[in-house]
């Protein structure tokens, strides 16, 4: 029930049955200690001995703020998320998604501030997916990563309709987006080619959550922002999924020094399959999608040429 609402919808929470047999508060607390300690430490973080590269904040939205390769920067969380990719239940829903030889690359620990503004409606790349992990309870859209629900079935991408919108547009059309709720520990899943953003927040409470990148056989990953695991670190980890899992030197092929291609095999990767969703015959969009779209570009189009027009 719970993969088909993620085939259908394009994101769906697991709850805890991913999540029982590890140290959940223990994940909890030292995510949320390791990114507040970045970002007090943001002007000086060779001091606490993390790359610039790794800590993000207005880059990913005014008032947000994430810490990549947390694993690396914290042994406990380490030791729990080998725990996580090591369950079979797991590992058997991601391969079917994604391919036996899927790469995980950024594991992020994010927090939605008082402040943060929002972050507008965009997709990912071909076949991505994200693995959740709420660090707080989700019970309001404040804050919350949003979906316009359905929205990988879409055959054209936001990019190529040029519908990027700005965080604005998630208060004028709330009613069309959902969001995941749930409790702190639930594991997550949902496709990245599903339109999607991050409501601003209400001024009340910060959110805190865990983001885990996820690349499909065949496909490109990597990028000239983000640094890859150090060698170091990996011959620390003892032999597992996971460890082959966030290697970019196993099951790859070198493209450029920050992107590599993920070796293909014969199995199918339903991931891939939504990049063409008439072509593979998969459902149809809801019309509540399809009042977005029109709505949008009745909206967008002719602000566009206004604008283009008075720069003249």
């Amino acid at each position: 029930m719970k993969d088909e609402k993620l085939f259908n919808d394009g994101f769906v929470n697991f709850g805890d049955i991913f999540s029982k047999t590890i140290e959940v508060q223990k994940l909890i607390f030292e995510s949320k200690k390791l990114l507040d300690n970045a970002i007090l430490n943001k002007e000086n973080l060779k001091k606490i001995e993390i790359s610039q590269n790794d800590f993000n904040d207005d880059s990913i939205g005014e008032g947000s703020y994430a810490l990549k390769r947390i694993d690396q920067h914290n042994k406990e969380i380490s030791k729990i998320l080998q725990k996580i990719f090591n369950n079979f239940q797991l590992n058997e829903i991601l391969e079917k998604y994604l391919g036996k030889n899927f790469k995980v690359h950024q594991i992020s620990v994010r927090k939605s501030s008082e402040d943060d503004k929002g972050l507008g409606i965009h997709q990912d790349g071909p076949g991505q997916m994200n693995l959740v992990i709420l660090l707080d309870d989700n019970d309001d859209i404040y804050g919350s990563t949003v979906f316009l629900k359905n929205s990988h079935l879409i055959n054209s991408r936001a990019e190529e309709l040029k519908l990027l919108t700005p965080p604005l547009f998630l208060k004028l059309y709330r009613f069309c987006l959902s969001y995941i709720s749930g409790k702190s520990g639930d594991i997550c899943l949902f496709i990245n080619r599903t339109w999607h953003g991050r409501y601003p927040s209400s001024g009340k409470k910060s959110k805190y959550l865990m983001l885990i990148s996820l690349h499909a056989e065949g496909t490109e990953y990597g990028s000239e922002y983000d640094e890859w695991y150090d060698d170091d670190y990996l011959g620390s980890l003892p032999n597992s999924k996971f460890k082959d899992r966030i290697n970019h030197k196993i099951g790859t092929t070198k493209i450029s020094d920050k992107i590599f291609l993920i070796n293909d095999s014969s199995s199918k990767k339903i991931s891939l399959s939504f990049e063409e969703p008439k072509k593979n015959k998969i459902g149809n969009i809801s019309l509540l999608n399809l009042f977005y779209l029109i709505t949008t570009i009745s909206i967008v189009y002719p602000a566009r040429f206004i604008k283009r027009c008075l720069g003249k």
